[in-house]
This record gives C-alpha cells, structure tokens and sequence, in this order.
C-alpha cells in the first residue's frame, strides 16, 4: 500500500489524498466521496496544523471502527506516531525533511497491520 502511496504523492496528491487513494485502492472502504473530502486536507491545513497523513491515518480508522474502540484506535496512532516522529504537527514535521514519504510510509504501515 506504501508503494502506491508514494506513488500518489509524487505524481502531486496531497499526503492525505495518497494514502486514502492507496487504501482505497488495496482494500475498498474509501469511498470517492471520502477522498474528495480531503481535497482540503494538505500542508497542516494550510497554517502548519495537523500532520496530513496522520489525519488520513485517523479517517481510516474511523472507516474500520466504531464507538470507544475507534477513539481507542485513534489514540494508539496518534501515539505511535508522536513517539516516532516527536510531533503531529506539520511544520514541525516538515522542518526536518524534504518530503513526507517517511510519515507516509509509517502511516501505511500503521494501516496495514490493523488489516492483517
């Protein structure tokens, strides 16, 4: 899923866009309506906020999911993540790389186990 991600990414998709295209494509659940919700989903919200491809990562897990055991889902991630990365906010994140195909990776990652 990682690979087609990527692949999304560099042909200039957002993060988000990229992972739920590549999620969608390797197993349903996404929606064309849900990818086109994030057509305003890039770059921390335009101001630097929220990692992209963390909030991807959530909406995902808000498909799989339901109730207390999506929030308890969302909080694994965002945790894992923060522990790896140090951050969940997009300029911090994007200060100390060229690209975000590391966090796209791990978001995939992440999205792939709980698919096993």
């Amino acid at each position: 899923m990682k690979e087609l991600a990527k692949k999304y990414y560099n042909e200039g998709m957002g993060c988000s866009r990229s992972i739920l295209m590549a999620f969608r494509d390797k197993y349903g659940y996404v929606t064309h309506e849900v990818v086109s919700s994030a057509n305003a989903i890039n770059n921390g919200f335009g101001i630097g906020g929220m990692c992209s491809a963390l909030v991807a990562g959530i909406m995902i897990i808000g498909l799989l999911y339901e109730g207390e055991e999506a929030y308890s889902e969302r909080m694994k991630l965002m945790s894992c993540f923060q522990c790896k990365f140090c951050s969940i906010n997009c300029m911090s994140l994007a200060k100390e790389r060229d690209d975000c195909t590391d966090l796209i990776d791990f978001v995939c990652d992440y999205l792939e186990e709980k698919m096993k």
